[in-house]
Parts: structure tokens; C-alpha cells; sequence
């Protein structure tokens, strides 16, 4: 296939551990894995392909798009869909630009368009053993059927349907939360939530940043208008680095982001307990979507030998803003009843006035502050 693609006479050298053809005339093509998106630092391509954009890392996209302007580059995604994910999103802004102003194309071909396969050929697939659901996404691009093995996609689905999904800006009048999960060389990812009359949580704003260390982030969280109330960190944050013998929580509070455990729990117990806050919170539209794009593909682990799902998460791009919403699902409970808030006129700031029993007692918890 490769030579008939790219004839040898073409060619000035072919390296197979790198996956990659230089040509005569200066020209490069290169198979790379959208998880290794790093490597590439300085390749300054002018065209891309995402094969099977929709299960691959969405933050490659986002690495590369401002090289491919500068360089009046091109990029092609091609995909099955895998529910509405990020290649769900993609698909939808694409076709909202190309009936505003024709920067984007977008098609759907199904095998009724393209004639591959006959509707019969598709029901003897079914009958054999494929889903309906399954031959839905496969043979008819449905974005309606969730990515395979996700936890969350009754839920969001449902969500959508209630209107909690929607218009829920940022309330000046109201202090900001943040909950964390923390990468090391991994994605940070943050949520911002205030509380709703109803008490729960209005999810406002997120981010998700790589490579990016606590100093970084305080100084994004400090740019921001949010006057904040706490921020809210995993079960390990209070655990001691090897080779700077500090809590992540010390580095956090020496720079003025002081981090508030929430309790440990089971993975099972998580997810379950982010199945109920999805039903119960409220998602701002247009802050949110590609937190929203990760819960929808956050999924078991697929075991090849057993040919089946794992009561385990596959752990890839989608994990740390999973993480993230799940720390805040077991963690809104205790922070409901936490403190009265008094808003300073001066400063903005809001700041406890008067400590009030917790509706729910968790574990005492060391801070940095009492180190």
C-alpha cells in the first residue's frame, strides 16, 4: 500500500522505526500517535490527517491548529463516530462554518451513500452478532449511540434533555470553587463550580493544561475575575514528594493556593457518585464543552484476551477531567454547609464569617497551614 502511495522513485529515504518517508523534493510524511503529540515540537507541518479523530487525544488538534495557520496549512479528520465526544463537537462546528462563511467542509457518508455495503449486507451483520446500536454507528455515522463501554452517556444525555446544559454564566455575586486534579507530566485539569439556589453545584468554567507546574497555575488562577472560595485537590496531595520532601498541598499554600483534600473513596464509588451530580448540576454551554466532550468518552478498559469490558477506566486523554468531576461529586457534599461567606466591598474577596456544623463530618484533615 505505502508503495503504491508513494512510489520508491520518489523517494530519498525511508526510516521504519520512525514511520517516516523523506522525498526529493524536501518533502516529509510521517505516521505519529496523537498520545505522543510532544515529539513533534518544531516538525512545522503544513498538512495533518486524524485518522479516526474521535478516539484519538482532541489536545493534538488544539497543539497544531496555530502552526497550520501560520503555515496556510490543511487538516483532514476522518472518523466513526464514538457518541457526542470531541469529534461530535468538531463535526457540528464544522458544519455551522461551512453554511456561515465556507472556512470549514463537512460530510457524512453513510453506506447508503457510499454503496460499500447493501441494508441487507447490515442486517446480516445483526443477526450475526452485532448490536443495532453498534451497526448504527458503524454503517450510519449515528453520534447518538455513546462511545462503547462509557459510564456517563444516560446522564449526560439526560442532562441535555432537562435543559441543564445551557446558559449558566459566572455569578460576580457569588465566590468561584475549584476542584483539581493534578498532573505531574500529565494534564491539570480544573473545574469551577458555584453553588446554585438549589445547592448544587453550577459548573461555570474549566481548564486542562499540559506540562504546566503549580506556579504557572496560580498565576492563570489569579488573572481570572472569580473571587475564589476554596480550591479542592485528590486524596493525595497531602502526600510527601520524593526529592523535595513538601506535600503538593505546602507548594500549593507557599503560593498561595491553598488546597483542601477530598476524602478517599473506591473508584467504583466515584464514578457512581458522578453519575447522581451530573443529574443533579448544571453545566454553562459554551465554558464547558470540552469537559462535557471527556465525560461522554470516559470508558472501560477493553481486555483483548477476554473480550470484554473491564470494571476498570481505560486511562487517556478524557481521564483527568473525569477525575477532576469525580473528586467534585464526592466533595460537594462536604463543602455544602461549610462556611458563611462575607463579601468585602473594598476587595471583592469573599471571606468566612462565621463557622457552621458540616451537614456531613468527614475525617479531620491536615492542611499545609497546620504543618
Amino acid at each position: 500500500m505505502i508503495d503504491q502511495a508513494f512510489p520508491k522513485e520518489l523517494r530519498a529515504s525511508t526510516n521504519q522505526s520512525n514511520m517516516r518517508i523523506e522525498f526529493k523534493n524536501g518533502s516529509a510524511w510521517q505516521v505519529v500517535g496523537s498520545d505522543n503529540y510532544d515529539s513533534l515540537v518544531g516538525s512545522n507541518p503544513i498538512g495533518i490527517i486524524f485518522s479516526e479523530f474521535s478516539i484519538a487525544d482532541p489536545n493534538a488538534w488544539t497543539y497544531f491548529r496555530p502552526i497550520l495557520l501560520e503555515n496556510d496549512g490543511f487538516a483532514l479528520f476522518i472518523y466513526t463516530p464514538r457518541g457526542k465526544t470531541h469529534g461530535y463537537s468538531l463535526h457540528e462546528m464544522a458544519k455551522e462554518q461551512m453554511a456561515k462563511n465556507g472556512s470549514w467542509f463537512a460530510s457524512t457518508l453513510t453506506v447508503d451513500d457510499t454503496g460499500i455495503m447493501t441494508r441487507e449486507d447490515v442486517e446480516r451483520e445483526i443477526e450475526q452478532g452485532m448490536s443495532r446500536e453498534k451497526a448504527l454507528q458503524e454503517f450510519y455515522c449515528s453520534f447518538d449511540i455513546g462511545m462503547e463501554g462509557a459510564f456517563w452517556t444516560e446522564e449526560l444525555q439526560w442532562a441535555e434533555k432537562q435543559g441543564n446544559i445551557g446558559n449558566f454564566p459566572w455569578d460576580p455575586d457569588k465566590p468561584v470553587q475549584t476542584w483539581w486534579d493534578i498532573g505531574m507530566k500529565d494534564n491539570t485539569s480544573v473545574i469551577f463550580t458555584q453553588q446554585g439556589l438549589d445547592g448544587n453545584p453550577i459548573i461555570i468554567d474549566h481548564d486542562s493544561r499540559r506540562n504546566t507546574g503549580l506556579p504557572s497555575w496560580k498565576r492563570i488562577i489569579d488573572s481570572l475575575p472569580y473571587s475564589f472560595d476554596r480550591h479542592y485537590g485528590p486524596h493525595d496531595i497531602e502526600q510527601t514528594e520524593w526529592g523535595t520532601e513538601m506535600t503538593r498541598s505546602e507548594r500549593g499554600y507557599m503560593l498561595g493556593l491553598e488546597f483542601e483534600p477530598v476524602e478517599r473513596h473506591t473508584k467504583a464509588d466515584l464514578i457512581d457518585a458522578t453519575r447522581s451530580m451530573i443529574r443533579r448540576c448544571k453545566f454553562n454551554r459554551d465554558t464547558t464543552q470540552d469537559l462535557r466532550d471527556n465525560l461522554a468518552y470516559y470508558h472501560r478498559e477493553w481486555d483483548d484476551k477476554r473480550q470484554i469490558f473491564k470494571d476498570a477506566p481505560a486511562h487517556d486523554h478524557s481521564s483527568h477531567d473525569a477525575d477532576a468531576m469525580q473528586y467534585l461529586s464526592v466533595g460537594w457534599k462536604t463543602r455544602s454547609t461549610g462556611r458563611i461567606l462575607v463579601k468585602d466591598e473594598i476587595t471583592g474577596k469573599y471571606t468566612p464569617n462565621i463557622k457552621v456544623t458540616r451537614a456531613y463530618k468527614g475525617s479531620s484533615r491536615r492542611t499545609a497551614r497546620g504543618m
